[in-house]
């Protein structure tokens, strides 16, 4: 079964047409997100012209880089015949969050496996948009014990429904989901295309577990630009390292080639994403001054970032244009986070409400302490 929406809005089907049939999708957000031009911010740091691409916007009801993974994982997900979707991150994560959303929207159950992470209101805002939004949560005490918990939950699940729960990996990053990023790569060139946006010599991502910046840089080059693409790490060495990127980048481009043998086969891929590794301060999502001063300067523009990856990435671009080097430089920032407004819909949830490891945010604890896991 392949779910398409309209090529127009998914310049992945006219760049690698054979992979219109072989490649799952569902339409989710909206597309393609605008781009803006920033002059004023552009002189302030000494950059020759400042994008800013608003992933932000890329979905009505939740935005950010999630929504174009989930488009090919959850349609997988559709043609698997599963009826529950299985993920998994940190207590505040993003991903989990848009699969919560997204995968309520497509009639899935979701379990969430979320393990500790330092309180802050943006953890506490998730966790409850999580629980409003129907996920069941589960808590583990770190991503191995998440892991395995999980595995156990699948099998059980399986037992009880004869049909597997699909599991989607951590950040929603695997060489499939890259095609729904490859495809966001390919948007940025045709609206360079159309001149809605100048040719990027540079360009600046957060990168978690690695797939938004992997697949953008596989978009570019198929679509023939040369710009190179800025990952800015804000997880682990172990999560996201070179060699992490570089079996990424190959499994990513084996499966693409194997659905349309006209796409990027023969590009090197590999110099086109360069890791920078100076911005995960003390650890994920931890407060770090670089970043708290990049989303005070963003808001200034009207943009809203986050501290733990948005911030990190718009940090290591001030600092980068610091240097001087980008002075002749068109660069591009990609916005990951969404920017849309729950106040309303968080009014009236109590966090009692939720189970009791998730519910002690809420009370002051910074890392609660796991238990066996029910």
């Amino acid at each position: 079964m392949t779910i398409l929406s309209g090529p127009s809005a998914h310049p992945i089907f006219s760049r690698c047409p054979a992979m219109r049939e072989q490649l799952p999708h569902v339409p989710l957000g909206e597309f393609p997100t605008p781009v803006e031009r920033h002059d004023r911010l552009a002189r302030e740091l000494g950059i020759g012209e400042l994008w800013v691409k608003r992933d932000d916007l890329s979905g009505e009801i939740y935005g950010g880089n999630k929504v174009r993974k989930l488009e090919v994982l959850l349609a997988d997900a559709l043609r698997s015949g599963a009826h529950e979707v299985v993920t998994f991150g940190g207590a505040g994560s993003n991903h989990a969050l848009a699969t919560a959303i997204y995968g309520q929207r497509l009639g899935f159950r979701v379990d969430l496996f979320l393990t500790p992470q330092p309180t802050s209101d943006h953890v506490r805002r998730n966790l409850l948009l999580d629980h409003s939004f129907g996920a069941v949560m589960h808590h583990a005490e770190d991503a191995g014990a998440a892991m395995s918990d999980a595995a156990e939950y699948v099998a059980l699940r399986t037992r009880e429904t004869g049909v597997a729960p699909y599991v989607i990996p951590y950040g929603g990053t695997n060489a499939l989901a890259v095609t729904g990023m490859m495809d966001a790569g390919l948007e940025l060139v045709m609206q360079a295309f159309q001149g809605e946006i100048s040719v990027p010599d540079v360009l600046f991502v957060a990168a978690g577990s690695l797939g938004t910046a992997v697949g953008i840089a596989i978009g570019l080059a198929a679509g023939e630009c040369k710009a190179e693409v800025r990952a800015v790490r804000v997880t682990s060495a172990e999560v996201a390292s070179r060699q992490v990127l570089d079996t990424l980048v190959e499994d990513a481009r084996d499966l693409i080639c194997a659905m349309d043998t006209s796409c990027v086969c023969t590009v090197d891929l590999a110099p086109r994403v360069r890791l920078v590794e100076d911005f995960y301060g003390a650890g994920y999502g931890t407060p770090m001054p670089e970043a708290e001063a990049a989303v005070a300067r963003a808001r200034a523009l009207g943009l809203t970032l986050d501290g733990t990856y948005t911030g990190r990435a718009f940090a290591a671009l001030m600092a980068e244009a610091a240097t001087g080097a980008l002075a002749d430089k068109r660069v591009v920032f990609w916005d990951t986070f969404d920017s849309h407004d729950f106040t309303e819909r968080l009014d009236g949830i109590e966090p009692a409400a939720l189970p009791e490891m998730f519910a002690r945010y809420f009370m002051g604890a910074q890392e609660p302490v796991a238990p066996a896991l029910g």
